[in-house]
């Protein structure tokens, strides 16, 4: 009887330790420190602060599948090199279902950068939610990756120079796209920006911008030429220079569709 009972009240604490056991996070804690156990969950336990010199300033994301929860602390970094990006040292990786949230992004060239190698666009399907980014060169980089969602991201004073992006996209962009497809970017946020909020760039498809509001940009929504089939839908974009521009001028925004949007200056008749 008394074995019995002390094995049966056993039980139930044993289950618990293996479940705290078997869900425990990997900390970040460490400058450069390398993301690299597929499938993982890593925490933050702490601020991270990486401006000084000698120290790597970027998180290294290295595998599949991994999760990283800022648990609301923040990141800050030297104004040059990217947050968080997918990378094996000096090269891109492609990885996939990468998720990024709850956080604060401060004093970087870039807060996240999904880059695939190449010229190939390849599905990746990161998810990054709820941050806040402030203080740098550029927000969300995305270069021949499709599938992401992106949202609920508060974005200002991105006025620092980037000197990691392309030659002619170095600073003030909120989320941009290269050759990447079938993204959805929702509910963002982006005010005081040197240059876009939103920019969807060349080789860019079927791509989902719905519900964003832009302020203080030069531009505040962007799509370029030889961007096809994007659907600009329900966004607010209001006190920037240009609030929306589609740089297909003939036909008239090609084969995009600007629908419900509010705002005050458009570059064509075809931008609602």
């Amino acid at each position: 009887m008394f074995t019995k009972f002390v094995r049966n009240a056993f039980l139930p604490a044993a289950a618990a330790f293996f479940c705290m056991s078997a869900s425990a996070a990997t900390p970040v804690t460490q400058c450069g420190q390398k993301l690299n156990v597929a499938g993982e969950t890593y925490e933050f336990t702490g601020n991270l602060s990486c401006f000084a010199q000698g120290q790597i300033p970027t998180i290294f994301i290295q595998a599949d599948g991994v999760k990283v929860d800022m648990k609301g602390f923040t990141y800050t970094g030297n104004g040059v090199a990217a947050a968080f990006i997918s990378s094996s040292g000096p090269a891109c990786v492609a990885l996939k279902n990468v998720e990024i949230s709850n956080g604060v992004i401060t004093s970087v060239g870039s807060a996240v950068g999904i880059c695939v190698p190449g010229s190939t666009s390849v599905d990746t399907r990161w998810h990054i939610h709820d941050l806040q980014i402030r203080g740098v060169g550029s927000g969300i980089g995305i270069f021949n990756a499709n599938k992401n969602h992106i949202h609920n991201l508060k974005m200002e004073r991105l006025t620092l120079v980037n000197p990691n992006g392309p030659p002619s996209r170095q600073f003030g962009y909120g989320i941009e796209l290269y050759n990447s497809d079938e993204n959805s970017i929702h509910n963002n946020t982006v005010a005081n920006a040197n240059e876009t909020g939103i920019y969807v760039g060349a080789g860019s498809s079927d791509n989902d911008v719905k519900f964003n509001q832009i302020s203080q940009t030069k531009i505040g929504i962007r799509v370029a030429t030889n961007a096809k089939e994007n659907l600009v839908r329900g966004n607010k974009s209001v006190f920037n220079t240009v609030d929306m521009q589609d740089d297909t001028l003939v036909p008239p925004c090609g084969t995009n569709d600007w629908i419900r949007n509010t705002f005050t200056v458009a570059n064509q008749f075809c931008i609602h």
